[in-house]
């Protein structure tokens, strides 16, 4: 009996003889039959598909037999272009290495051929149920179950119940795949190095002992091959018992519960500080103007700020709780009193480092004040209005640098400063001033644009209306398709190339011989190792080409807007990763889910395409990223040069991209208006319990509401108390 397996998941060719009145060669092609679902994740099959029966006068003819074993094997090396499927990539038709090849050769084909030289019959059919899994992760190809284990059952399986017919005998199929089983598994247990996890082990032997149930082990007794399975479902409980022995013994420990009357828990717990009220006697008798060193290991610095310079960052970095609150508050000082004349005075400034020193500085005042404001709801507020102050004397200057940025907005609510917890007067003003400024702010930008942080490609986007007007970034365009160009004449020099020498190996191995030699110690002939015409097949199989893929989009407007990303403007790049840090970040309730979850899909950007990739000037945290895969990391991107024409191997841009933010992979393109400041800027956190937080939070309540929710007054207060704390922060004018 010979086998040969076709490459195809479901399909195998079974060569094997039966004797009868005449002597016949009989061809089965082993493929399911029929296909039907009997349950959730299991197919019945029934084997084999069809068979056809040849006169062995015919088949024992040298040059039907040469041209039989040719056309195998001309279906077990090479793949006919009509029997791979297709799918559409970047808008070219493009061969699908993944998918099954279609059997229609072997089981049309061929089989139609033989039937010509004998006739068909019906053969005696058997059924598989068979269950499909798949494994692919970061792989090119996805891995099956195996398809030649599948056909050894069932060439096994026909074999088997034939004979079993003929002698009038039971199969013995089933018990055979028992008894291998249980060999198997015995042998892997003998193994010292490779030690089978308990768990598989038991599901294994439960598996074997179905196995053995279903045969009806009381009338195999005395067979030889019950007694060996039946050693090894013993030798497989001893070792799972004394596994649990192992581990019960590992796990008896006994805590130490005798020494518990030995611990003294009130001197144990005391802490006892002698040396500190020295220190604090000090502190009690010093003079309110005095700023000397409180004594020996005190290194408390005091840093006068400049009106006219901006702060360093670096003064507000590495300091303690207690030391880092003076700094801030001295800090914030500034920013009242001294930012606004700063921002006048900064004319002289490039835009690009006064809005990276503005940059700089809003991130490390956010990371020390949270640290720091920590449990001070007031102190929490006027952090926000620091930030918020200094991101607008940002815009101002990037407003002016790019005026195009002041026609989107910027993604703050008008209701977003409304829970700060105020004390000054002062304060109030500094807010109006804010708010009206993001009121103007949103009166410019036209309802007709989208965010400054989504819109990739449309007419109306930033990046393409900056594009549009940016004679730099035209040139660029220029540049990136001229040089695509090149490398697209340049493939098809190559695929030119590449075909011509295929050609000339495929005549050489048409013309070749294969090598034998005769081996003298095994007294027959063997394939030569250093064959050349197999050597010229396996070049052959090796002349692939890759696929160009043209740089650019293929859209006119999204090239534009990556050509825009490929070279993005230092002022635009800075104010939109500040801007969407504030929206999606520091003005978000962290509680209630915090910043969006990042894309779980893998994602390709732009910046590192190779088409893109060598243009890039500068980045920006705010990417065009696609989850549609480039040619250039798709599987697609390799073809064997019999499967490639010069229409599907120079193709267009496959990405479809959209903006993300690159560190945390979260799309801009989900809404971003929903900023507002935390909990934590509220005395609500105090008091728990519905109406009366939401009371203290939020001032969108009436009067009317306070009256309407009289009956959830909590019992620790008096209904007049219920409704002053109401009434308290009603209205929004209040």
């Amino acid at each position: 009996m010979a086998l040969l397996h076709l490459r195809d998941q479901n399909a195998g060719l079974l060569l094997t003889s039966r004797q009868n009145d005449v002597l016949f060669e009989t061809f089965q092609l082993l493929a399911p039959n029929r296909n039907v679902m009997s349950c959730k994740g299991s197919l019945l099959r029934e084997f084999p598909d069809r068979a056809v029966t040849v006169p062995n006068s015919k088949l024992r003819d040298a040059a039907l037999l040469d041209e039989l074993v040719n056309a195998i094997h001309e279906l077990e090396s090479k793949v006919a272009p009509g029997t791979r499927p297709k799918v559409i990539k970047a808008k070219t038709v493009q061969p699908e290495h993944r998918d099954s090849l279609s059997p229609v050769l072997a089981t049309g084909l061929l089989t139609d051929i033989l039937a010509g030289l004998g006739q068909e019959v019906q053969p005696e059919r058997i059924i598989k149920r068979s269950r499909e899994q798949v494994c692919w992760s970061n792989a090119l190809l996805p891995f099956h179950r195996s398809a030649i284990w599948l056909l050894l059952r069932v060439a096994l399986r026909l074999v088997l119940d034939r004979r079993a017919t003929l002698r009038g005998e039971t199969s013995w199929y089933k018990s055979l795949m028992a008894h291998h089983c249980a060999h198997i598994l015995e042998s892997a247990l003998g193994t010292s190095q490779t030690l089978i996890s308990s768990d598989k082990l038991f599901s294994m032997q439960s598996k074997l002992v179905r196995r053995i149930v279903k045969l009806d082990p009381a009338g195999e007794l005395c067979s030889g091959w019950l007694r060996g399975t039946q050693e090894t479902i013993k030798h497989i409980k001893a070792t799972l018992e004394a596994r649990w022995a192992t581990a019960l013994q590992n796990d008896n420990r006994r805590l130490p519960l005798d020494k518990l009357p030995q611990l003294t828990f009130r001197q144990d717990s005391e802490l006892k500080v002698r040396g500190l009220l020295a220190q604090l006697s000090w502190i009690e008798s010093r003079d309110a103007g005095q700023r000397d060193d409180m004594g020996e290991g005190d290194v408390t610095k005091y840093f006068s700020l400049s009106r006219t310079e901006l702060p360093s960052p670096s003064s507000l970095k590495n300091l303690d709780v207690i030391e880092s609150r003076y700094k801030l508050a001295d800090f914030e000082t500034w920013v009242e009193s001294s930012l606004s004349g700063w921002l006048l005075s900064s004319n002289g400034l490039p835009a690009g480092t006064a809005v990276s020193g503005l940059k700089e500085l809003i991130e490390t005042y956010y990371i020390s004040a949270s640290v720091a404001y920590s449990g001070i709801p007031a102190a929490f507020s006027t952090m926000y209005l620091v930030i918020v102050e200094l991101w607008v004397a940002m815009d101002k200057i990037a407003g002016g640098d790019i005026p195009l940025l002041l026609d989107y907005d910027p993604g703050f609510p008008p209701d977003v400063l409304h829970q700060l917890l105020l004390e000054r007067k002062e304060e109030m003003y500094r807010l109006h001033a804010v708010e009206n400024y993001f009121a103007c702010r949103r009166a410019r930008a036209p309802n007709l644009y989208p965010s400054a942080f989504t819109g990739f490609g449309l007419n109306n986007s930033f990046a393409v209306r900056f594009a549009h007007a940016s004679v730099k970034h035209q040139l660029l365009r220029h540049e990136i398709e001229a040089w695509g160009s090149k490398m697209k004449a340049e493939k098809l020099e190559e695929y030119e190339s590449t075909r011509q020498k295929y050609n000339s190996l495929a005549e050489a191995y048409n013309a070749a011989s294969c090598e034998y030699y005769w081996d003298v110690r095994w007294q027959e002939q063997k394939h030569s190792s250093f064959c050349q015409r197999c050597r010229l097949e396996r070049e052959m199989q090796g002349l692939n080409i890759d696929v160009f893929e043209w740089p650019l989009p293929e859209e006119p407007n999204h090239a534009d807007a990556a050509v825009f990303e490929i070279s993005v403007p230092a002022v635009a790049a800075l104010w939109r990763e500040v801007t969407w840090r504030l929206v999606t970040q520091v003005f978000w309730e962290k509680e209630e889910g915090g910043l969006r979850k990042a894309n779980r899909e893998t994602l390709y950007f732009a910046a590192e395409r190779q088409g893109m990739g060598r243009f890039f000037q500068a980045k920006s945290h705010l990417q065009p990223a696609s989850t549609v895969k480039p040619m250039e990391v798709a599987h697609y991107r390799t073809k064997h040069i019999t499967e490639a024409t010069p229409e599907d191997l120079c193709v267009p841009h496959a990405a479809r991209y959209s903006y993300y933010h690159g560190p945390s992979r979260v799309s801009t393109e989900m809404e971003v208006f929903r900023a507002r400041i935390p909990r934590h800027c509220s005395f609500a956190e105090l008091v728990k319990g519905d109406p009366v937080e939401d009371w203290i939070r939020y001032t969108k309540h009436t009067s009317n509401d306070v009256i309407a929710g009289q009956h959830r007054c909590p019992l620790s207060l008096s209904l007049r108390e219920f409704r002053s704390l109401g009434n308290l922060r009603s209205g929004v004018s209040l």
